[in-house]
């Protein structure tokens, strides 16, 4: 027989064997002094309900006995290495409700559990004399379930705590347990039970592995792992085995690393698979066995409902399940592709990962939740060699039975928190809350414990952990769950943050940027928030003891009195508190004069104090108005502004004065104002105050105090200065008078001043105002009113007098102007060849006539000067007479002549055609003789 029919028949023995095992403790009931115990090969959660998890603990039935007997009583009980599970059922319509369950050897008792449906369970130990509470730990789990008729208990004792004054057994070994239940009246197993005598309870058997195919396990996965090929930091939390893959060759691939872990949704495997070459065609699948119904594995293929996936090296991923007769595609037969898969070659082995869905929704597919125990087959096929590799060894696809176990975990997922602020007031008293839940269903975890910051704390019926805390300083807590013990379970995830509340106040810190300020105005508050606990700014509204604004002078406190904090709502606050000042200042002006000229700066003094203190003020003021006025008038003066050095204040109260800015109005008059030169002027003045017309009565200075002058000039009389007696005034306005100091000025002249013996000189005369030269429109008076001469003479001419109608001015100033009536006078003449000429003068002064002066005529025409000979000459071809006929004087009109001369001719041989003949012929003559006989006598000589 080959050594592959072998490994069968021993596969096949160990399987009946282990068939048998576990299906007798479920049949035959034990009602003599010994209890058994099966091995657990499941998890059971420890809540009261004595569900399907204990399938694997061995029945017995038992009677209690007591008053009277409470039967049957059935007793549930399974271990595995570590701890001892217990399930009581007891039919007691009287609800009694403590059970004790004493523990020993045959030396006698060492260890008691206790526990009572409303207390925490209890510890005791043998002390030697007596049963003493266990006070170092409490190493039990028990918890209560009513069910109509009866009671429930479940219970996880450790074998070996590690408490030395718990038992200390191991697995396999006979225990003495003595059972005791009832209040008041008590009940035992056996009848003749004793507290103190382990002789007097039965005998419990422990179970020990009989057959025990390899057993892979999965940890909580608290972070998911990225499916990309790489085995990193992501599954630091999985379960990690080594493992060796059989070949189907006998070959082996040892050193097989397996990480494994899980969530609530997904199954994660890694696996560091050795290979020295990649191949496309090599494969990893993964076959797994559930139950019926999904949930625990029952070691049978049923069809449909078993899940496998399977990855090779070109990344292809399969879905598949078990038909009935083969293992096939879910594609093929309408179900999804659940699940991802990918692998990475690195050098000398394969990074391969899986994700696949506890419950995809996929019918054909894993329909489980964590907790639940699978069957596991894993394959490996290596391309190179053609080689097919299994876990466990001798595994075959189409028989679970040699399949390994995948032991989901059953754990704790601490899922919600609650508290109501995370920022909360100092001094308050704070509700804290933590959820529990079942991670494989998601059901609320009753009675569980979670350990939160050390403290114990026990689930209540909805999952809750509800604890108040306090604290009166500022500070932030955080509650961490550091354990978890549930039914027995310890493993948890936690997939909220730790609560936290941080107990807080608000401070407030107030500041004034200036503690004096203008009344009615607003108080200027800085207002600066912070929380102390961090320092961070406070983020809402504040409200103050006062309002901002005083109309009343005074000192006031302010203080943060309400805040509404829209970050935290907290209430609690710490402030200072600060004081401004509201005032003003107080003016009161007076006027040293009422009445000033204008133009002069009123003297107004002032007097101020600030109203809240009446210390004075040292500032400036602003007046309404201008101190100076250019327009007569009476002014009111009151405070417009002030400028406080002091406190910056600008408002205040003040009274009003009233100031007559005045000046006196100065008329000047002038009798006349054009007079004579050197004669007086009269001036006169009246004067009245401009404000009121009131009469002056002062005296002026004018400005000049001459009022005669010899030259001719204007004078300006102006008022210089005036005394007032009344004012003491010496503002003024004054007209200015001019007084012209004049003469006439008149010009005689005449047109021609000589003219011819027997005419009438014709005299002119013009006047003019000697100041302004305006036309004098007067009348004169001359020395003489004759004018006409029958002689030769010269007559002067002046003015004796004026008559002025306009000014009545008598000064003038004139010329003297003077007539000649003359004649002229030839007083020479002669013939010099054939000119004639003449000399004349003016009979009055003998004054030669030149060309300068005038022309003379002869014969009618215009003689010519001779510069040379000063003359005038007149030339005749013929011997005619010449005389004067006229004469033209440049400088008169003088026509008249007086010829002493008379007429002259020019003889015949002056004459120029005399002349010219005898010229002509003695021009004649000589050339004749040089033509004619010269040349002779010169041949004559040559001839010689």
């Amino acid at each position: 027989m080959s050594s592959k029919n072998n490994r069968k028949i021993i596969l096949l023995t160990l399987f009946l064997s282990y068939s048998l095992l576990f299906l007798i403790p479920t049949v035959i009931a034990n009602n003599g002094e010994v209890l058994i115990s099966n091995e657990a090969t499941r998890s059971s959660i420890i809540d009261g309900s004595l569900d399907g998890e204990w399938v694997d603990a061995f029945h017995n039935i038992i009677n209690l006995f007591g008053v009277e007997e409470i039967t049957p009583v059935d007793v549930y009980v399974k271990n595995d290495l570590n701890s001892l599970y217990i399930a009581f059922r007891i039919p007691d319509p009287s609800k009694s409700n403590l059970l004790v369950l004493r523990f020993g050897d045959e030396q006698g008792p060492l260890d008691a559990k206790n526990s009572r449906w409303d207390l925490d369970p209890g510890d005791m130990f043998w002390n030697g004399d007596g049963w003493e509470n266990d006070t170092s730990t409490i190493d039990v789990l028990a918890v209560w379930g009513w069910h109509t008729d009866h009671w429930i208990v479940e219970w996880k004792i450790p074998l070996n705590s590690g408490d030395p004054d718990d038992m200390n057994f191991n697995a396999g070994e006979t225990i003495k347990m003595g059972v005791r239940y009832g209040n008041t009246a008590f009940y035992t197993y056996l009848s003749n039970y004793n507290d103190v005598d382990s002789s007097t309870w039965p005998d419990l058997v422990t179970s020990t592995a009989l057959f025990r195919l390899p057993l892979v396990s999965s940890n909580v996965a608290k972070v998911i792992p990225t499916i990309d090929g790489l085995l990193d930091n992501g599954w630091n939390e999985a379960n990690h085995q080594e493992i060796t893959l059989h070949g189907s060759d006998n070959s082996s691939l040892s050193s097989v690393q397996v990480y494994i872990m899980n969530d609530r949704a997904s199954l994660y495997l890694g696996f560091w698979i050795p290979d020295h070459t990649q191949s496309m065609g090599d494969k990893l699948s993964l076959f797994f066995d559930q139950g019926v119904e999904g949930n625990d594995y029952d070691r049978e293929l049923t069809v449909n409902n078993e899940d496998g996936k399977s990855w090779n090296g070109a990344q292809l991923i399969q879905d598949f399940f078990y038909n009935g007769s083969e293992w096939s595609s879910d594609l093929n037969y309408g179900g999804t592709l659940d699940g991802r898969a990918y692998g990475s070659w690195i050098s000398d082995h394969w990074e391969i990962e899986f994700e696949i869905p506890l419950s995809s929704g996929d019918a054909l597919d894993l329909d489980i939740t964590t907790g639940n125990t699978i069957g596991l087959h894993i394959q490996y096929r290596e391309e190179e060699n053609d080689t097919l590799y299994f876990f466990p060894q001798g595994a075959d696809v189409k028989n679970t039975w040699t399949w390994c176990d995948l032991l989901t975990p059953f754990y704790v997922e601490i899922d919600n928190l609650y508290v109501r602020d995370e920022r909360v007031d100092l001094d308050t008293f704070q509700t804290i809350g933590l959820h529990a839940i079942w991670a494989n269903n998601g059901s609320d975890i009753n009675s569980g414990l979670l350990y939160i910051n050390g403290t114990e704390f026990i689930t209540n019926k909805t999952g809750w952990v509800i604890f108040t805390d306090y604290s009166s300083i500022v500070q932030k807590k955080t509650w961490l769950v550091s354990a978890v013990n549930c039914n027995g379970i310890t493993t948890y995830i936690q997939n909220i943050l730790n609560p936290t509340i941080i107990w807080d106040r608000l401070q407030f810190n107030l500041s004034v940027v200036d503690d004096r300020i203008n009344v009615h105005s607003f108080a200027p508050i800085l207002l600066s928030g912070t929380y102390e606990y961090d320092g961070a700014l406070f983020s809402g509204s504040t409200s103050l003891n006062d309002t901002y604004i005083k109309d009343i002078v005074g000192k006031y406190g302010y203080r943060v009195s309400q805040i509404i904090d829209s970050q935290y709502g907290l209430s609690l606050f710490n402030t200072n508190e600060v004081s401004v000042i509201f005032d003003k200042v107080n003016v009161t002006l007076s006027l040293l004069d009422d009445r000033i000229d204008v133009g002069s700066a009123a003297a107004i003094d002032f007097i101020g104090v600030y109203e809240y203190d009446a210390s004075s003020f040292e500032g400036t003021i602003f007046l309404n108005d201008s101190i100076t006025q250019v327009n007569v008038g009476q002014y009111a003066y009151e405070v417009a502004g002030i400028t406080d050095p002091n406190y910056g204040l600008n408002v205040f109260n003040s009274n009003n004065v009233l100031c007559i800015f005045d000046r006196i109005n100065i008329n000047l008059f002038v009798e006349n104002s054009r007079i004579d030169v050197e004669t007086n002027a009269t001036l006169s003045w009246s004067g009245v105050y401009e404000y009121d017309d009131t009469l002056f009565s002062g005296s002026i200075t004018f400005n000049d105090t001459q009022t005669s002058y010899s030259t001719v000039s204007n004078h300006v009389y102006s008022v210089e200065s005036i005394v007032d007696q009344s004012y003491e005034l010496t503002a003024f306005t004054s007209n200015s008078i001019s007084v012209i100091f004049d003469k006439i000025i008149i010009t005689l002249s005449i047109p021609n001043n000589r003219i011819y013996v027997g005419t009438n000189a014709t005299i002119h005369w013009t006047g003019v105002y000697a100041y302004d030269s305006s036309l004098f429109n007067g009348s004169i008076t001359l020395n003489s009113t004759q004018t006409l001469s029958q002689t030769v003479e010269k007559r002067g001419y002046t003015l004796l007098s004026i008559n002025d109608p306009t000014y009545g001015l008598t000064r003038y100033t004139s010329n003297t102007i003077f007539c000649i009536w003359d004649r002229i006078k030839i007083i020479e003449g002669g013939v010099t060849w054939y000119t004639v000429w003449f000399k004349a003068v003016t009979e009055y002064d003998l004054e030669p006539i030149d060309v300068t002066k005038g022309t003379l005529y002869a014969n009618e025409q215009a003689m010519a000067w001779s510069n040379n000979r000063n003359r005038w000459e007149y030339t005749v071809w013929l011997p005619i007479e010449v005389k004067i006929t006229g004469v033209t004087y440049n400088e008169g009109e003088l026509t008249v002549l007086n010829d002493a001369v008379g007429a002259l001719i020019v003889p015949i041989w002056m004459q120029w055609w005399f002349i010219s003949t005898i010229s002509t012929v003695i021009v004649l003559l000589l050339v004749f003789y040089f033509l004619k006989i010269y040349p002779q006598k010169k041949k004559e000589t040559y001839s010689v």
